[in-house]
């Protein structure tokens, strides 16, 4: 995760997930990451299945005030 030092940052995150498997299909294994273009870093990450589980995780690692999603997520 991006150190920041409690100023008033906004952060304009796009969150993205690439998924791979182990082994075989069956084990299906994700990142998903947040991507802050301004700054062209990863500003937090996070590894597991490919649901949306795994994407809270990573959503509880951002401080979110709005959220949009702007395409379909393919966790279920």
């Amino acid at each position: 995760m991006l150190p920041l030092d409690g100023n008033n940052i906004q952060l304009i995150c796009e969150i993205d997930e690439q998924g791979s498997f182990v082994g075989n299909k069956k084990n299906q294994r994700g990142l998903w990451y947040a991507w802050e273009p301004r700054l062209k870093r990863i500003v937090a990450h996070v590894f597991g299945d490919r649901s949306r589980k795994t994407l809270d995780k990573l959503l509880v690692m951002l401080p979110i005030v709005r959220l949009s999603l702007q395409d379909s997520i393919h966790a279920q």
